[in-house]
This record gives structure tokens, C-alpha cells and sequence, in this order.
């Protein structure tokens, strides 16, 4: 009677056992999908990011109207369980700064990082029109190039080395800046400046919006090298016959050159 009681007890243990080990089978395993970043956020200089992905599936990366989001590349676009994404930026040379989404799904879930990239030494658009008896003729985008940067004037060696650089083959573009302190003005001047009616012009206008951080800037007598962009607002007939068009002038970025 004891030996069958053993038997019995020992049964009632193997399929107590095989009913735990099914039940454990059974269950299913809740997926989950992670990011350590919502938000990248890039200089005009770009760079590279990484965007580290948690998970215990498989994961694909899309990326918002990617057709006109071309100005950073992914690695890593498809991945199982953990992995990285590479988020390499190229440098920002238009006006306007840029954003974009970057979409991370498995399944039903999805992560979303948005992608920023700002203008270095952007400042608010403002037009103070050099000379409002005159109707806007012309507004033309001044593209990204150096410039020469003065405080309150040019010595003689440099000016007449610039002049030199201006009235040389193949007659290259000069750019220069000149900001007074006292009436605290920047005038900047353009030297061979083409139109596509012919002729070589001398461009002389106002900078409506100049920055005041640049008065922090250590500017020694024979000025700096920066880089910058804007817009153009002619203020006079470009059909007449003069030899100087003024202008105004709207930045939309200035830095230094790095050396």
C-alpha cells in the first residue's frame, strides 16, 4: 500500500510539472521599444549623434519626407533587440534653420527623435531701406563668402591693398564691413559685383541688422576675416547709368574665419 501511495505521489509530481512548464511556454512576452533621446539638436558645423535603440525585436528607421531631408545621413537603419543609430550632420549654409523627424518602429510601437539644426550667429531680419525716396528693385540673396571686418576705418596699407585685390584679373568679389562705434552703423561695400546686364559695380550699403555681439569681439587695426550671409534690398534704379548702387543689407548669418 505504501509502495503504491510513492508511485501515485511521484506521478502527481511529473504532471504537476509538465502543467507548470506549459503554463510557462504559454505566456507571452509583452515587446518594448526604447530611445535615450527625443531631440537632437546640431550647430551650423554639424556633427555626429547617436541614438541608442532598447528593445527586444526587430526595429526599422524612416525618416520624414527624406527627399528633401538629405542633409543628414543614418547608419544602422534596421536592427533586433539593442543597437545605435549614427546620425551624421553636414554643415548648415542656407538661411533658414532645419528640422526634420527621424521615425523608429517595431510592430505597433514607435520612438520618435526630432532633428534640429541651427544658423550659427543668426540675427532677427529687420530692412532700414538707405534711401526710402527710392521703390526696392531688386532683392537677391548675398551668398555664404568672406568678408573683411573693420572697426570705425581702414588703415591706408590695407585699403589699398583691398583696392589692389578688387581692380586685379579676373576681377574677383571684395567684401568689406566697416562699424563705427559712435554712431554704432555698419556700412559694407562690394566690390565687382556682377549683374547680369554687364559691367562691374561698385555696391555700397547699410547693414540693417549688425549684431552687437561683435562689439564683444577683439578687432585689431587691420580688422578680421568672417563669414557671412544675407539679402541684398537694392534701392535704386538698375537700368540707369550710375557706378554705385546703394543698397541695404539683412544678415542672416556672421562668424569668424577660422584660420
Amino acid at each position: 500500500m505504501k509502495t503504491k501511495t510513492l508511485k501515485l505521489t511521484a506521478l502527481l509530481l511529473i504532471i504537476a510539472g509538465v502543467f507548470t512548464a506549459c503554463n510557462g511556454k504559454e505566456q507571452p512576452v509583452e515587446p518594448f521599444l526604447n530611445i535615450d533621446t527625443p531631440t537632437i539638436t546640431a550647430t551650423a558645423e554639424g556633427g555626429v549623434f547617436y541614438i541608442s535603440v532598447n528593445s527586444n525585436g526587430e526595429w526599422t528607421v524612416v525618416v520624414q519626407d527624406a527627399e528633401n531631408n538629405q542633409w543628414f545621413t543614418l547608419t544602422n537603419v534596421s536592427g533586433t533587440n539593442d543597437g545605435v543609430i549614427t546620425v551624421d550632420i553636414a554643415e548648415n549654409i542656407l538661411f533658414e534653420t532645419r528640422s526634420t523627424t527621424i521615425k523608429i518602429s517595431m510592430g505597433s510601437l514607435t520612438e520618435t527623435v526630432v532633428v534640429e539644426q541651427q544658423i550659427e550667429g543668426y540675427v532677427p531680419f529687420k530692412l532700414c531701406l538707405c534711401n526710402e525716396e527710392m521703390p526696392l528693385w531688386d532683392i537677391q540673396r548675398f551668398p555664404r563668402g568672406e568678408a573683411f571686418l573693420f572697426r570705425d576705418s581702414i588703415p591706408l596699407q590695407m585699403r589699398i591693398e583691398i583696392n589692389h585685390k578688387a581692380n586685379s584679373a579676373p576681377f574677383p568679389k571684395v567684401c568689406w564691413i566697416i562699424h563705427c562705434s559712435k554712431t554704432d552703423v555698419a556700412s559694407i561695400r562690394i566690390t565687382n559685383l556682377y549683374y547680369p546686364e554687364g559691367g562691374r559695380i561698385l555696391s555700397v550699403g547699410t547693414i540693417c541688422n549688425f549684431p552687437d555681439f561683435t562689439k564683444e569681439w577683439d578687432i585689431p587695426k587691420n580688422g578680421i576675416r568672417v563669414i557671412i550671409e544675407g539679402v541684398m534690398y537694392g534701392a535704386c534704379n538698375p537700368h540707369g547709368t550710375q557706378d554705385v548702387i546703394p543698397f541695404d543689407y539683412v544678415l542672416t548669418s556672421l562668424k569668424r574665419k577660422r584660420i
